[in-house]
Order: structure tokens, then sequence, then C-alpha cells
């Protein structure tokens, strides 16, 4: 009976310890996702950018990542919105004639 129950005790203590591992791992894969998607989202925000440009003669007078994907969406230029627009830094410079947009350092 005490050979059952510590085998039963291996058991459960080593599925917590697996599933701990892998817990870790799928938090990385996840977030190794997330900073890919951003990436790609970023090279689409550009191009949307650069098209608003094209059509106004200036770029997007907003600040922020969540205020430009709302002004893009509401204008048209994007269709879905990021999963957290939050994550991108948009600036408009020199009056509207050039812009800094990039991913906001999470690290």
């Amino acid at each position: 009976m005490n050979n059952a129950l510590t085998t039963i005790l291996v058991l459960i203590v080593g599925s917590v310890i697996v599933f701990n591992g892998v817990t870790v791992d799928s938090e990385k894969i996840t977030g190794a996702a997330e900073k890919v998607a951003n990436q790609a989202n970023l090279h689409q925000l550009v191009t949307a950018v650069e098209m608003y440009y094209m059509a106004n003669n200036e770029y997007p007078q907003a600040i922020g990542g969540e205020e430009l994907v709302n002004l893009l969406r509401e204008e048209r230029y994007i269709i879905n919105r990021p999963l957290d627009p939050s994550v991108f830094a948009y600036e408009p410079l020199r009056g509207g004639q050039d812009f800094y947009l990039d991913l906001v350092d999470s690290e």
C-alpha cells in the first residue's frame, strides 16, 4: 500500500512539474508570436500612414498608437485593428511632413 501511495504522489508531482514547464514554454511562445504579429502590424501601419500622406499631403495628426489606429480605421486605410494598438508609438513631426512610428519598448 505504501508503494502505491508513493507511486501516485510521484506521478502527481511529476505531472505538476511537467505542466508548469509547458506553461512557461507556452508563455514564451505566445510572447514571441505577439512580437512577430506586432512587427508585421507595424509594417502595415507604415504603409497605411504613407497612403494617408499621398491622399492628404500630410501625415496623420494623431498622437500614440491607439489614436493612429482609430484614425486610420475611420478613414478606411486599415480594416482590422491590431490586438493591442497601445504597443505602437506614433507622433507626427515637422508639421505633418514626417512621422515617428515604432513599437513601444516593453522591456
